[in-house]
């Protein structure tokens, strides 16, 4: 499946779970290369998965955005398994996982996993350009929250410059007894903090 916002799902101010099932090997040429959610909210639980899709453009003008889910101002829940796996965002990408933008929030509980994601560059963009891209492998947010709880996990994600785990600027991250581990990245391979921005860990 391809679309510019929301490869396989779209869904503008409504309510959409996953129990179970696979969105896979979708694509997006701006944001949400397999659900894009506004204002609503999407719910993953059981065995719910979001895996192998892309977000990518070649206009170095543009910033493909959360190859796995993308956020505007709704809701992402993941919980009691449910895993965003090995997506990817190329050419100036953002958010591989998930991408969280101004009044989003990701909430992840309950042994939820977002593994294997890669945010890179194009190596043939400006130096600017590149700086603005390879930003959070696993998660990222500009202006949203996220919250880690009760079990979850971020591994193995890369991120070519910053935030190979999770990526936050103007935002919050809140982590309550969940891992982020063997995540790589030119600068912040767990985390990177931006300006404007809070993480507050426990447990």
């Amino acid at each position: 499946c391809k679309a510019s916002q929301g490869g396989a799902v779209r869904s503008p101010a409504n309510t959409f779970s996953m129990t179970g099932g696979t969105i896979t090997d979708s694509e997006a040429y701006q944001q949400g290369g397999g659900a894009f959610v506004e204002t609503g909210t999407f719910t993953m639980s059981g065995t719910a998965v979001v895996e192998n899709c892309i977000v990518a453009v070649s206009n170095p003008s543009n910033t493909p955005q959360g190859a796995g889910v993308f956020v505007n101002r709704g809701t992402l829940n993941m919980l009691s398994g449910a895993k965003i796996r090995n997506n990817t965002a190329v050419g100036n990408g953002q958010g591989a996982g998930v991408y969280a933008s101004s009044g989003g929030t990701f909430n992840m509980a309950g042994g939820a996993e977002i593994t294997g994601n890669i945010a890179d560059k194009k190596t043939d963009f400006t130096t600017d350009q590149q700086t603005r891209s390879g930003i959070g492998g696993g998660a990222y947010t500009d202006g949203g929250s996220i919250i880690l709880q009760d079990g979850a996990l971020i591994r193995d994600d890369h991120a070519s410059n910053n935030g190979g785990g999770v990526y936050i600027v103007n935002g919050t991250l809140d982590m309550y007894n969940a891992t982020i581990e063997n995540c790589t990245s030119g600068n912040g391979a767990g985390v990177f903090v931006a300006k404007n921005s809070f993480l507050t860990m426990y447990g």
